[in-house]
């Protein structure tokens, strides 16, 4: 499944990495008796790490699911991101006019 999403996220503070929820959405096209809503499930989380490196990059992580023995990881599928990290600009040091570069 291919989703061509634009998501823009302000955040407080500079984090590490980001949790992405992934849920299957299904509705029931052969049972006449379910209701109108769609059936929803977690798949899995998948943590993309806001890195630098990473920037304006597809890159690919695992879908992890807690489904093993003794509660251990189980890959369930992969997704595909491409992300900007973006921040305000720092503040303005040594400004200086320089004598002839105003006009009146």
């Amino acid at each position: 499944l291919r989703v061509d999403e634009r998501v823009s996220m302000r955040l407080p503070q500079p984090v590490e990495f980001l949790q992405v929820d992934v849920w299957e959405e299904r509705a029931g096209v052969f049972d006449m008796t379910a209701s109108k809503t769609p059936n929803k499930q977690l798949l899995g989380h998948c943590y993309v790490p806001l890195e630098p490196r990473f920037n304006r990059r597809p890159c690919t992580w695992s879908i992890v699911r807690k489904d093993g023995p003794g509660g251990a990881a189980v890959e369930v599928g992969f997704l595909t991101c491409k992300f900007g990290l973006a921040s305000a600009p720092g503040p303005v040091r040594r400004l200086r006019v320089v004598q002839g570069s105003l006009t009146s």
